[in-house]
């Protein structure tokens, strides 16, 4: 499923659930279903998730510079060892045309944004603003490391988020974002199921991947389905706040 569905269903999806879950809702909630509604694709290194974060002509400027970098810093140690500058050149570009292959601009991208959850929780860890909070970024910053829907895409990842977000509840005065949180990474699960390709809920025990249909991403029917089913859920999230009621804090 593309990227903006996965948003805006999976954000409908678990204020849904948990207004029906008698749960009040709040713009922190809103945001935090918002962001694991996709964070799931943090791990595809050309998703529009990681799009998002960093841009694609950001990344192959940096892809550029380090390339160019490392063929005059290869250049002058082969000068300064062999000193032949034929041979010089020769290995530089040798040895840049191996590099090049394997540190592709989508890595790069992939390791920034690595490099910025990091930091983002070493900071929360220095300042000891949420123990669970801190946990939570610092599994983030693995997801552009692993392969494309592997553990992001589990089972064990739902239990996990859920998990780490209840000691966040019960840490802070924060209420009510472990349910919205699993439930918009949920939500994204579910959709991927749908596509052709499936998940592997029981990673990394089982590597078997799950689907529900044969549908391809982008394709007229999938992206018919997609449309649907954000009327629905939308649909539905009026009828609920309409005859349940809704409550909601600005803080």
């Amino acid at each position: 499923m593309r990227g903006k569905s996965h948003l805006i269903i999976g954000t409908l999806s678990a204020v849904e659930l948990s207004v029906l879950a008698g749960f009040t809702i709040t713009p922190l909630g809103i945001i935090s279903a918002a962001f694991f509604s996709v964070a799931a694709d943090i791990d595809e290194a050309n998703s529009n998730s990681l799009n998002k974060l960093i841009s694609k002509k950001f990344t192959n400027k940096i892809h550029k510079i380090i390339i160019y970098s490392l063929l005059i810093l290869s250049f002058y140690l082969y000068i300064s060892s062999y000193k032949n500058i034929f041979l010089g050149v020769f290995l530089a570009i040798a040895l840049i045309f191996i590099i090049e292959k394997k540190l592709t601009s989508n890595l790069i991208r992939s390791i920034l944004i690595s490099f910025i959850f990091f930091v983002f929780a070493s900071i929360l860890s220095l300042y000891e603003i949420n123990t669970g909070l801190t946990i939570m970024v610092l599994i983030l910053a693995f997801f552009p490391l692993m392969k494309h829907r592997s553990l992001t895409h589990s089972l064990l990842m739902l239990a996990i988020i859920y998990t780490v977000f209840t000691i966040v509840e019960n840490t802070s005065n924060i209420s009510s974002v472990a349910f919205i949180t699993t439930a918009s990474y949920a939500t994204h699960l579910l959709c991927d199921m749908v596509t052709k390709r499936g998940i592997p809920l029981f990673y990394p025990f089982s590597k078997k991947n799950y689907r529900v249909s044969q549908f391809k991403v982008g394709s007229f029917f999938c992206n018919a389905i997609e449309y649907s089913t954000i009327l629905v859920v939308a649909f539905l999230l009026i009828c609920t706040i309409s005859f349940l009621g809704v409550k909601i804090k600005l803080y």
